[in-house]
């Protein structure tokens, strides 16, 4: 499957997750609302194990590590979208999307033309506008 498949995939689940969560946020604190939202990602993964191979090596465990640090950017983002809205949180959060994109530059030889960084430059501003 193309990956812009895969994209419009991850835009639709992440976007009514984002509605969802925000939703919840009114009934559950953020613990617990973080807890089972990430219940429900593992009871996923564990359906679709026998499709996939797993298979144990050191770089299974840097994946463990980088899943913590992902559970501590959620667990402040749940806590993030407990004190305010949505409609600031979200365009805020997005921008960590900063850090993926100079690590790929400086670690990973990405290329970085004149066009990403005016697209770059570009979906910064949105972002700041709105969440303004």
């Amino acid at each position: 499957m193309d990956y812009r498949i895969y994209c419009l995939i991850a835009l639709l689940g992440w976007g009514f997750w984002g509605f969802g969560t925000k939703v919840l946020g009114k009934y559950l604190a953020p613990f617990p609302l973080s807890f089972f939202s990430n219940i429900g990602t593992v009871i996923f993964l564990l359906l679709l194990l026998p499709k996939f191979s797993v298979s144990l090596n050191k770089f299974s465990l840097y994946a463990l590590f980088n899943g913590i640090i992902a559970g501590v950017g959620t667990f402040g983002f749940y806590f993030a979208l407990n004190k305010g809205e949505a409609s600031i949180i979200f365009p805020l959060t997005s921008l960590y999307i900063v850090i993926p994109v100079i690590f790929g530059y400086l670690f990973l030889k990405e290329p970085l033309t004149l066009k990403h960084l005016v697209g770059f430059i570009l979906a910064s501003i949105a972002i700041y506008l709105l969440s303004s």
